[in-house]
Parts: C-alpha cells; sequence; structure tokens
C-alpha cells in the first residue's frame, strides 16, 4: 500500500487542513482512496477503481495538481509512492518533534 499526506495551513486564513492519498491494488485493478478536511476534525472520504497503471497515474496527476493550486505540500510520503511529475512541485516539509501526530 502506498500512501501521501498532504497539509495546507495559513494560520491568518484559520486554514487547516490535510488530504490522504492511498493506493493499493493488483496490475488488474488499482484502488484510490482520498480522505480530506479539516485537520482535527472528521475526514471524508472517497474511493476509486482504475483498470490500469496509466490510468492510475493519469488520476494521480490530476490530483495532485489541485492540490498545488490550492497551496498543499507534502508531510509524509511512502518510499513506494508513485513518482508522477506533480509531486516534485509539492514542497517536502520535515516532521518536527512536538508536531501534533498526524493521524488520518
Amino acid at each position: 500500500m502506498e500512501y501521501l499526506i498532504l497539509e495546507s495551513c495559513d494560520a491568518g486564513k484559520n486554514r487547516r487542513r490535510r488530504y490522504a492519498i492511498q493506493i493499493s491494488g493488483t496490475g488488474a485493478t488499482w484502488s484510490i482512496r482520498t480522505r480530506w478536511g479539516r485537520i482535527g476534525a472528521s475526514l471524508k472520504e472517497q474511493t476509486e477503481e482504475v483498470s490500469d497503471e496509466k490510468k492510475l497515474r493519469s488520476r494521480v496527476q490530476s490530483i495532485l495538481r489541485k492540490r498545488v493550486r490550492h497551496r498543499y505540500h507534502v508531510c509524509e510520503k511512502s518510499r513506494a509512492f508513485p513518482e508522477v511529475p506533480a509531486l516534485g512541485m509539492l514542497a517536502e516539509e520535515k516532521l518536527e518533534v512536538g508536531m501534533q501526530m498526524r493521524l488520518f
């Protein structure tokens, strides 16, 4: 299972959002599970199935492009998470000791 956790925080605008993407499956069928919402609140969830890796990468690319426009950054990612061009546009943030536990 691959995953990516994104956050968009702006204290001035009282914005603290999280967006998580989980990918699982085999070469025949892939599942993309997305969860999003305000940090500390219940998250909304959606799962979609795609039939091949090309469609999987295309869908993930589309999701990430939108998150870039909304000023999200990478908080955590699995080593196996697919490399897609839009991922390079997201700045990675190192986790600091004492930060709120990141559960989604």
